[in-house]
């Protein structure tokens, strides 16, 4: 790292609670929370549908939270369970189509919210952007191992 520890520091907080906020007031306003969205977006990638343990994985949250979180997307009519053919012993989380209008809505909404903060960003940049995100999350799982 070229730049001392507190001026990247300075930066990285900086750029979360602006990204933070503009996400947050969009969530907000359709009444779903960060993690819901990522729920969302995780059942929605899976095509074949999804386990519960799997998505609290993929968020490294307990799998309590998730099943909480999803009962009440549930209840919205964003999501469904489904019996899991492979085991019986868990069900698969799929779309429905309520949660499909939502996502297509969202997705353009947040799209549109975060074009000015990523304004002279160029999809190289922004791509290298997440490999290095995605590098550190595998390098701290790397280091709990």
């Amino acid at each position: 790292m070229s730049l001392p520890s507190y001026t990247s520091s300075i930066l990285l907080t900086k750029a979360y609670r602006i990204i933070r906020a503009t996400a947050y007031d969009c969530l907000d306003r359709h009444g779903i929370n960060a993690t819901q969205w990522s729920i969302l977006g995780l059942v929605h990638e899976a095509k074949n549908g999804i386990t519960l343990s799997v998505v609290a994985d993929n968020l490294g949250v307990k799998k309590p939270l998730i099943t909480l979180l999803v009962d009440g997307m549930v209840e919205q009519d964003l999501i469904e369970r489904k019996p899991n053919k492979e085991d019986s012993r868990s069900k698969l989380l799929f779309m429905t189509p309520n949660g499909k209008k939502l996502i297509k809505n969202m997705e353009a909404e947040i799209q549109d919210v975060f074009q000015p903060l990523f304004e002279g960003v160029s999809d190289h940049s922004f791509s290298v952007y997440t490999g290095v995100l995605e590098t550190i999350i595998n390098n701290e799982g790397l280091n709990n191992a």
